[in-house]
């Protein structure tokens, strides 16, 4: 049997409480309900990253509930990441958001936001709940795009230049890209080929250096929050 899992905010507390799952069981014969999963392995250093890549609703469905069956529903720190076709005419607004990048430790997820079938209510309950943490460089940003573009309120964002900032008292972590904060803090390298950050983002299919790029971003971030976080815990709270 197939199961279409979905998630409700539960509205006793407000807010601030975590989703609830719930799922419904699906006709097994019904082949337009079971899209293909995509996942692929991405390896930064040691880590073996799960990347899901998918336009399916029901797959979001079924990743968020996989990552939050098994991290938990409170207090969790999500690297977020989107991507756009470059518009390289000046003074032409940007392209709308083609895909979005999420990481739970190692499991990542990257959305089609410009081919899915659907927006999974899911992924707006996931996005707007207090609980969770969504961390990037320039995420505020991301965040504002999300919203002018598809409509995906993003609730609670924290910047990795102000934690870093935060942390070491020095005016230089404002201005640091993801690719330097990963070098300062975490002592990695991280490639940011020309090609594949200018490459066509809005494509039906993305190639594996894509997936590679866009999953890297968002498991960095992630990382990078938690490695800033050891020392300034209360900034979370």
């Amino acid at each position: 049997m197939a199961i279409c899992y979905s998630a409700i905010p539960q509205t006793r507390l407000g807010n601030n409480v975590p989703m609830a799952i719930i799922y419904n069981p699906l006709p097994k014969n019904n082949v337009f309900l079971r899209p293909r999963i995509n996942v692929e392995q991405v390896s930064f250093y040691e880590d073996k990253l799960q990347v899901t890549v998918t336009k399916s609703a029901q797959v979001v469905d079924q990743w968020l509930f996989k990552t939050l069956s098994h991290y938990g529903f409170k207090n969790l720190i999500i690297g977020l990441d989107i991507e756009w076709l470059p518009n390289l005419n000046p003074g032409e607004e940007d392209h709308p958001v083609a895909t979005l990048q999420l990481c739970v430790d190692r499991h990542c997820l990257i959305f089609q936001l410009l081919h899915r079938d659907a927006m999974p209510v899911t992924l707006r309950d996931f996005l707007k709940n207090k609980n969770y943490y969504f961390v990037g460089v320039g995420v505020e940003d991301d965040a504002k795009k999300l919203l002018l573009h598809h409509g995906l309120v993003v609730s609670r964002t924290i910047d990795l230049n102000q934690l870093a900032f935060r942390k070491y008292n020095n005016h230089k972590f404002l201005r640091m890209g993801l690719k330097r904060l990963a070098k300062v803090i975490l002592g990695k390298d991280m490639a940011k080929p020309r090609d594949i950050t200018l490459s066509k983002w809005d494509a039906e299919v993305l190639n594996f250096e894509q997936i590679e790029y866009g999953a890297i971003d968002a498991f960095v971030s992630s990382q990078l929050a938690r490695a800033l976080n050891n020392v300034n815990v209360q900034y979370f709270m």
